[in-house]
């Protein structure tokens, strides 16, 4: 009875780390990818090749990473 107890709860918290470490990369990489769309912009690439770029980068989808540009790109008055 005990080491049953003792191997759900080790279970459940290898579990919880997991999910932990994977919201953590999930983070890092929406970070990243924002990082690198602003980059792509300021260098003065067009809203095409950056999707190309990020789509490349990051091994998205075309479609992903238009969605990821449109939401990100900042336009002349700041605003996005």
């Amino acid at each position: 009875m005990m080491m049953t107890l003792f191997n759900e709860e080790q279970v459940m918290r290898a579990y919880v780390e997991s999910e932990r470490k994977e919201a953590a990369e999930k983070a890092a990489k929406k970070a990243s990818v924002i990082s690198a769309i602003e980059i792509y912009q300021e260098m003065g690439l067009s809203v095409s090749e950056t999707i190309k770029k990020v789509a490349g980068k990051y091994k998205l989808e075309e479609n992903d990473a238009e969605a990821w540009v449109q939401q990100h790109w900042k336009t002349e008055g700041g605003n996005q």
